[in-house]
């Protein structure tokens, strides 16, 4: 009875963590697809392109992909946060200005859309919605709606920063 009972947490467990790990790329992949599908002008600095408007998704990839790698790397050696919260503080503003980047980015996409349809404005209102009722629920609505925008800037340290450093360190 016991050992049914540890089968079925392993299972839960495994499927929780293959989860969490698509959640890690598909971020990744859906933020870079969103800057791909910007129509930006090309960056020139005194008649000379610095670069050009098919790159700036390479960029923005390639800045995620190190601050990743460098999350994997300081997790990996134990530099825990209170060892080291310079570090950890950089890589989640880091991780901020790329969430920020990528919001910024999507409400252009969504602007230079013709049409939107109801499946993607109830998608848009479906997170902050989901905070309202809860907040309400709780009685707390004021103390939420407070602190709604620096729990959305944390936001991508929670995903990111918290799984790498937990898979990391287990």
């Amino acid at each position: 009875d016991l050992k049914i009972g540890y089968c079925f947490q392993f299972i839960y467990m495994l499927i929780n963590t293959i989860v969490t790990w698509f959640l890690l790329t598909t971020l990744m992949l859906a933020s870079t697809i969103q800057i791909h599908s910007l129509e930006l002008d090309d960056l020139v600095v005194y008649n000379h392109t610095i670069l050009k408007t098919n790159h700036y998704h390479l960029v923005y990839g390639g800045l995620y992909l190190l601050t990743i790698i460098a999350t994997f790397y300081i997790s990996l050696n134990k530099v825990s946060p209170t060892d080291n919260p310079e570090i950890y503080r950089f890589i989640s503003l880091m991780y901020t200005l790329l969430f920020v980047v990528s919001v910024v980015s999507g409400y252009f996409v969504l602007r230079d859309k013709q049409e939107l349809d109801t499946g993607v404005i109830a998608t848009l209102s479906l997170l902050p919605g989901a905070i309202v009722f809860a907040s309400i629920l709780h009685g707390e609505l004021f103390t939420i709606l407070g602190s709604f925008i620096q729990y959305m800037l944390m936001l991508p340290t929670y995903i990111h920063l918290f799984t790498i450093y937990s898979f990391c360190n287990i």
